[in-house]
């Protein structure tokens, strides 16, 4: 099963970006794309190798969605995304796919490059799951959500 690709431009140094994709992740991911919905206390990603991808809801909450299996700082971010198509946790990461982030400095601007690999390893869910990180509401969706939000902390 083919990876998805996406790109897009940010305007920050490489640097910068880098550190507000995972640092400010809980300020920026959608809320409606977490277990906790309105009641989201915290979502983030722990910026090391094994680190885990977590979010936080009411009552005590918590779930890992996620491992930081590689990290280059401030070049590149590689996670073992452990969340099935019908958004159930997947605790087995030989049933998980891989997403690959890339930051390239492009003189004052940055240029993200984005791969989710994988989607086989849902198994039968596997190619709806890639259809649908492919639609609007998907990767092109979050990038832009992303985009928008070092726009605005420029």
């Amino acid at each position: 099963m083919n990876a998805l690709e996406w790109s897009t431009e940010v305007p920050l140094p490489a640097d910068k970006a880098f550190h507000k994709f995972i640092d400010d992740f809980n300020v920026w991911w959608p809320q409606e794309y977490t277990w906790s919905r309105d009641k989201l206390e915290s979502i983030l990603i722990d910026g090391k190798i094994n680190g885990l991808c977590t979010e936080w809801g009411p009552q005590g909450f918590r779930c890992d969605w996620g491992r930081v299996i590689a990290i280059e700082v401030p070049k590149m971010l590689a996670i073992k995304w452990q969340i099935g198509f019908q958004r159930q946790p997947v605790p087995d990461p030989d049933q998980a796919s891989d997403l690959e982030i890339r930051w390239t400095s492009l003189d004052t601007i940055t240029r993200l490059d984005l791969i989710h690999s994988h989607f086989e390893r849902h198994g039968k869910d596997g190619e709806a799951y890639r259809n649908a990180m492919a639609s609007g509401r998907g990767w092109p969706y979050l990038l832009q959500r992303f985009k928008e939000h070092c726009q605005e902390s420029r």
